[in-house]
This record gives structure tokens, sequence and C-alpha cells, in this order.
């Protein structure tokens, strides 16, 4: 909204005064967004109408950021290699498409661009049909405030995206984020370590006491000093991401080679110095907890790391028990609960096991699977049901959720899929389960958790009188358990969510057309293009060439390859791929068409999508990459190549590996599969395409559709029935209507992490 709209509107009488906005300006800024796929409503022109220039210029340049973040600017998307795609591609003979590829590599290789001759392309017909606009409404400070509560009160960890979103609003609205904290700490502890983070980094010494004020074991102060420290809160093992460098003596014809791979991280978190103050904050912490001793006990080597930072010994008398704990830990006199509870786990003692995790009710949640499938008596079947009734409603309702969900579905799987915990998205698959759990050992479970779930949800504000309608399109989209490495820029739901491709003016789509774009590396980690003159020679010189590849391959039914189109094969039965750029200096783009119903009646049932640096970077390092899905109907020749108000799916592609699958086509169903994983390469040296990749890529669709997690419908029903709100059979009798639209959810997500997960 612009800048004081209540205010703007008051003074709606002098919206004709000169230095005012005038009709013709807002008329112009709204075609002009039209082109994008938005529109205004009529509140927000009558707002426009009160602002000066000065208000309407700042709001303009602002909306314009985020439309063309959300869906790509076609004012500046460059060309494919072939202009007049798809025409040219299939019209061209094999000898033709071989020829221009190696003029244009030879190109690359002496520094300079060789295009394919003819590629200038002539005018385009204009699309007719595309996907219906989205309305830019006119918000307000509250608003405003009811999303960042949200964020702050998410139940699941913070991703990159939040983070910054989270430093935005503590510069814009502090008061808020105090307030938040001063009511109880953030549901999600590694969002606690995030925002002390935070606040320290704003040297807000104030907030960060309070935040600190919440931490209330001894591994919160762990993770806010990892986070301090630049790694994740989720205390993972650091891997090492190789990243590459270029010599002088390699840019004597302009194309970079590989000339050392260098760790980026050494596997070891570094903490730096810190302050007396902190160093005080995070060791009172440890010294209240009272089972500080099992969570030094849990990560020794970064205990011992941190400790001599924390210098425990020069506040022996301030914190004692912190100096206790440091003190047995260096002389390794500390045993880790998890030992105990492995050591009941393999003797079968269900009694010691539950006293064990007494005080870590969360453990046993997580481990009923191993200790279901190794069979109870009677008896401690009844101890388990007993630890359940009582210490469940303390556990986070997303590990109950997570444990219900899989015991549901776990005799069922096909194969077991597991997301490492990790700041990289990988699916691993593991064989399913070779016997089943007996039906009255896994039942009566399954009714603790869900009533431990409801009891939980019982809790919070009613919803009396509330009729709701839940679209059974969301018993097919995950809520998210993590946003620590989901990619941003597409509608946030959890891996595996499957969504369907958007109608084109109420027809089915016919045509799928994926795109990625980029920009080249430049020697100081800098992007843009190059200047003129001699600056621009210098920036040419510290260019640092980047090819990303776009691939599509297809899988039948039982995961078995049929056909794959990529730099080597522009073609394939319903496939058109728009030529393999190998540079971009200026910006680069690559496009796939997929004519759905042909490549589903060639025996297809899955496409997956993949893109691949093809020399060597880390996906993440790449600037200004993206990727993103159109749907079009009627002639694939209709409009230009790339139009946003076409897109359906747009995000970022930051994988921190060298090759991601974004998502997947269900051409069965006509879905869009995300998938959002980083796809695992044995081969580190640049040179890598689709086709090294079969093993892996077949893995990873049978991990995305065997994953379990909860679903947005289930998680809203269950907050109905648990806080008084009535479930309704049609939306006309609904006051609350909960659907995926055209804009995507009408409960946002962050609302549905904050509040009813």
């Amino acid at each position: 909204a612009p800048p004081g709209a209540a205010r703007l509107r008051a003074a709606a009488a002098a919206a004709a005064a000169p230095g005012r906005a005038r009709d013709a300006t807002i008329a112009t800024a709204s075609a002009n967004l039209a082109g994008y796929g938005y529109v205004f409503s009529p509140e927000l022109i009558e707002a426009l109408r009160c602002c000066d220039w000065a208000e309407f210029d700042a709001w303009w340049h602002g909306v314009v950021g985020a439309v063309t973040q959300a869906v790509g600017d076609p004012a500046s998307f460059p060309k494919p290699l072939y202009p007049d795609f798809p025409r040219q591609v299939m019209h061209a003979t094999d000898a033709e498409l071989y020829l221009n590829a190696c003029l244009h590599y030879f190109g690359d290789a002496v520094g300079t661009r060789i295009m394919p001759a003819g590629t200038q392309g002539g005018p385009r017909a204009a699309l007719r049909a595309f996907r219906a606009t989205k309305a830019i409404r006119l918000g307000d400070l509250a608003g405003f405030d009811a999303v960042a509560g949200q964020l702050l009160g998410s139940r699941v960890a913070w991703g990159t995206t939040e983070v910054e979103d989270v430093r935005v609003v503590l510069a814009t609205r502090r008061d808020l984020v105090v307030r938040t904290v001063a009511a109880g700490p953030l549901p999600n502890r590694e969002n606690r370590a995030h925002l002390w983070a935070v606040a320290e980094a704003a040297q807000d010494v104030e907030l960060a006491d309070a935040v600190a004020a919440g931490f209330d074991s001894a591994t919160d102060a762990l993770r806010a000093a990892t986070v301090r420290a630049g790694f994740s809160p989720a205390l993972a093992p650091i891997t090492t991401t190789m990243v590459y460098a270029a010599s002088e003596r390699q840019w004597s014809r302009g194309w970079w080679k590989r000339a050392s791979m260098v760790a980026e991280e050494s596997g070891r978190i570094r903490f730096g110095t810190m302050p007396g103050r902190v160093r005080r904050a995070l060791l009172a912490v440890v010294d209240r907890d009272p089972h500080a001793d099992q969570a030094l006990a849990l990560r020794p080597g970064l205990w011992k790391t941190l400790g001599e930072r924390l210098h425990p010994g020069d506040y022996a008398r301030r914190f004692p028990h912190a100096y206790e704990v440091f003190t047995a830990l260096r002389n390794g006199r500390l045993v880790a609960a998890n030992g105990a509870i492995e050591t009941a786990l393999a003797a079968g003692d269900v009694p010691a096991l539950l006293a064990a995790c007494a005080h870590r009710p969360g453990e046993v949640v997580r481990r009923l699977d191993v200790i279901l499938r190794r069979g109870l008596g009677p008896a401690e079947h009844a101890a388990l049901l007993d630890f359940l009734d009582r210490r469940g409603p303390n556990v986070s309702t997303r590990v109950l959720w997570q444990a219900y969900e899989h015991l549901a579905a776990r005799n069922r799987l096909p194969v077991r899929a597991v997301l490492p915990k990790g700041g990289a998205a990988k699916v691993q698959t593991l064989p399913a389960f070779e016997a089943p759990i007996p039906d009255p050992l896994l039942a009566p479970v399954l009714t603790r958790l869900r009533g431990a779930i409801e009891r939980a949800y019982a809790e919070r504000p009613g919803l009396a009188g509330e009729r709701v309608w839940v679209d059974p399109a969301l018993d097919r989209i995950r809520v998210p358990q993590t946003m620590r490495n989901v990619t941003s820029g597409y509608d946030v739901v959890g891996r595996g969510s499957r969504v369907a491709l958007a109608s084109v003016a109420e027809r089915a789509p016919e045509t799928a057309r994926m795109f990625v774009h980029w920009r080249d590396l430049t020697g100081d980690g800098g992007t843009g293009p190059a200047a003129g003159g001699a600056a621009g020679a210098a920036t040419q010189r510290e260019r640092l060439r980047v090819d990303i590849d776009l691939s599509a391959v297809t899988y039948d039914a039982d995961f078995e390859r049929v056909d794959a189109v990529w730099y080597g094969n522009l073609r394939g039965r319903g496939f058109a791929h728009s030529g393999d750029v190998t540079s971009a200096p200026d910006g680069a783009a690559e496009f796939i068409d997929v004519d759905l119903a042909r490549v589903r009646g060639g025996g297809a049932r899955y496409v997956a999508i993949s893109v691949i640096a093809f020399t060597g970077q880390a996906l993440a390092d790449v600037p200004e990459c993206f990727a993103g899905v159109q749907v079009r109907t009627g002639d694939p020749q209709r409009g230009e190549v790339f139009d946003a108000r076409s897109v359906a799916a747009k995000f970022a592609v930051q994988s921190p590996g060298r090759s991601t699958v974004p998502l997947l086509l269900d051409l069965e169903t006509n879905e869009l599969i995300w998938v959002d994983c980083q796809l695992a390469t044995r081969k580190r040296a640049p040179g890598l395409n689709v086709l090294g990749t079969e093993l892996g890529e077949a893995e990873l669709i049978r991990g995305i559709l065997a994953m379990t997690g909860p679903n947005v419908a289930d998680v809203v029903r269950a907050n109905v029935v648990a806080r008084g709100g009535v479930l309704v059979d049609r939306p006309q009798e609904a006051t609350r209507v909960v659907e995926h639209g055209p804009d995507g959810l009408t409960v946002p997500m962050t609302e549905i992490l904050a509040e009813w997960l």
C-alpha cells in the first residue's frame, strides 16, 4: 500500500491538485502491469489518486520489483538460441542443428557469440489465451503486522528468505517484534536462534537479551552461537561446498576452465571471537539448564569448540553449573542420554526407554517405528500408550504429525523416503519395511497421536461459530516441515505436493513450457552485463563463464526412462528444446516445450525437469538463476517465447549442488509435483549432463512420490474439530473457505505454519 493510505484517502478532495498522480499516469501504470498478468483493484486506484508524485514513484518502483520477482520480466528476458522457437527447431534438419551448435561452441572458445544464421525471428502472432489476471489490492498496517506476526510465530524453521524478512520487520516494526517476544518464546527453536542473531547483528541488546531469556536448554545456546557464526542452526553435519577458481593464463581465449577447487568450508564450525556480553548470555543459558550435561554429551565436538570461545572458567563463580559441565566435558566424564536410549532399545527395555525420555518425550515419538517393530508385550504396550496419553500433548504438533502420517502409511509404502536434516535438500530412498507392524499394536498408537494433536489444538483460540469448507484438492498439498532448504519464489508448499496445472482462459493446458534464466559470474563475484569501453573490456576479462542446461526426462509408471530432451537431443516425441546456450554475459535462457497429449501418448507418465550447471558451479552461486513453467493452449508458436501472463510457477534455483530437480509433471493427472531437491552426482568435474543422472533421478522420483507428511486439508480439519468449529460440505454454506485458487492458498501458508500446524 502507498505510505499513509488512510491519510491520503482523507485528502481525496485534493487529488487533482498540482503535483498529484493523474489518472493518465495511473492508467499507464496499470496497463504496464497487465503485461505481467496483474491488475489494480478499485480501492488501490482510489488510494493512488491521492498520492503525490514522490509517494507514487516510490510505490511504483517497489511494486514493479515485486511483480518481476514473482513472474519474470518479459522486457529484459533474453532470447533463446533459436528466437523463433519452437518452429525453428522443429523445421531444421539434424545437420543444421548440429552445425549451428558447433559454431556456437566455437564462438565461446574464441570469445565471441556466433548465433545460428537467420535466427533474428520475425513478428509473432499475439497470444490469445493466458492465465486469469491477479488483483493487486490495497494493504494496510494491520495486514502487514498480521503477516509479520505469522512469520514470527511459524512452527517450522525459517530459511534464508524468512530470515531476511525478519530483518525488514525488525527495522520497520521493532515494537511488534518486542511484543511478540514478550508474549513468550517463538514456537520453533531454530527461529529463536535466528532472531537472537538478527538482534545481535543489529546491536539491539535489549531485544537480544529478551530472546535469550526464552532459551530453555543448553542446545538453544549452541544454536544461537552457530547462527551468529554464519552456519545453520540445524546442527547437522557440515558438508564441504566446492567452488571453482580461474587463473589468468586460462583467459587467453575467453574460455573459462577449472583451475582448482577450493573448500568454502573446512567442515568445522568456527565461532569466531565473542564479546563478554555474548559469552555471559550464552553461559547463562547453559547454567540454568538442569540437563545441560546431556546436551553437551550429545555433541561434544561442537561444544568443545564453543567452549574455547566462551571461557567458562572466567565465569566459574557466576555460572558454576556451566563451569561444572564444561569441565566434565573436557575431562571426558559425560555420558549422552542417547546412549541410554539406544541401550534400552537394543535390549527391548521399554520402561527404561520411557524413563530415559522422561524430559524428552519427542524422542519417544520420533522412535515409535523402531519401538513397535521390535515387538511389545501387553504390559510394555500399555506403558507406551500411557506415556503418549500423558506426555503426547507436550510434543510439538509438527513432530506428532510427522509420526502419525508415517505410521499411518508405513505398511503400504513401496519404498521409504528420507530427507536428511541440513541445508541441502537430498531425498534418500530405502527399501520398504520387510514386515508390517501388526494392527493391534499400531492402531492404538495412531489413536493416541491423533488425540495428542487435537488436545494441543483445543488449547488454541476457539473457532466457535466458524463454518469451514475445505477444498478436497488440499488433500494433495503438503505442509512444509521446514523452510530451511525450501526454494523461494514459488507458492510455499511441502515437497511432494500436487497442484493442478493452471487452466488457460478456462481451457485445459495443452503445452507446458519450461524455462531457465541465468547470468555469468564475474571475477569479483559480482554480476551484470559488460559495460562499454575499457571498463567493459575489464569486466569481460573477469567474467566467469556459466553454462546452465535445462533438460527433461520422461519415465513410465514403473520409473523406466522413456525419452530425454537435452542439449544433445533437441527434439523428441512431443518435445522441443530451444537450443544450448553456453554462456550468459548479458543473461541467457533455455526453454523446453512439452506437448502434454503427445508425450502422454508415447507411454510416459512423469516428466522430470532438471537444471544442471555444466561448468561446475554450485547453482546457488549463479547470479539471477531462476526457472519455472508456463502453460499454453492452442498453437505454441503464438505469443512471445516468454510471456509473464502464462507463468504458472517461477522460482529461484538455489541448490547448493550442481544439479537439481525442481518439479515433475504427472501426465496422467495433469499436475505439477513439487520436488525442489538436489540431485546427487558422483562427477565433480565440469561436463555433467542429464545422461549421467539417470539412476539418481529415477530414485529421486520414487522417493518424492513415497514421502509422507501432513497435508493442508488434514491440518485444517483437525483444527476446526478440536477448536469448536463446524466442517461443511459446500462452500456456499461456509463462513470461511480454504482452497487453492488462481492466487494460491486462500489461507496463506504463513498463517497455516503459525496458527494451524
